[in-house]
């Protein structure tokens, strides 16, 4: 890994970035198991507190990273692929998550496939070049 401290750039191995991705993954499942138990009034007493934490620590970097004041209304994204050096789109995928998990998945299939990524706020069908 290599943090330049000057700049925004950082540089992380292949191998350390899908660790991170498979991590935010098995996390990911955690989350939407507690928001099942959550809506279907089961969440155990002793998960409440944490639970809540967590959610206002996730809408907060939501609001944060996407300027939106309702981060959870706004859930929908568009992860497009593209070849580098080129900016032909490739593929496009439509997701609807949190933003820490679709960006997690839209990293996932840029690595798989060797492609380039964006991750934009909406569907799919609204942006160019996306089939």
């Amino acid at each position: 890994m290599k943090i330049q401290k000057t700049g925004k750039s950082v540089t992380l191995e292949r191998d350390e970035i899908e660790t991170l991705v498979k991590h935010v993954v098995e996390f990911e499942k955690i989350t939407k198991a507690l928001e099942r138990a959550d809506a279907a009034g089961k969440l155990p007493a002793e998960l409440k507190r944490t639970w809540s934490s967590l959610k206002k620590f996730m809408d907060a970097e939501e609001a944060r990273v996407s300027g939106s004041p309702t981060p959870r209304a706004r859930k929908v994204r568009c992860c497009i692929l593209s070849n580098l050096p080129l900016t032909n789109v490739v593929d496009c995928q439509e997701l609807n998550s949190s933003f820490v998990f679709a960006l997690a998945a839209c990293l996932l299939r840029a690595l798989v496939g060797g492609f380039g990524a964006t991750l934009v706020a909406g569907k799919c069908s609204d942006v160019a070049g996306c089939p």
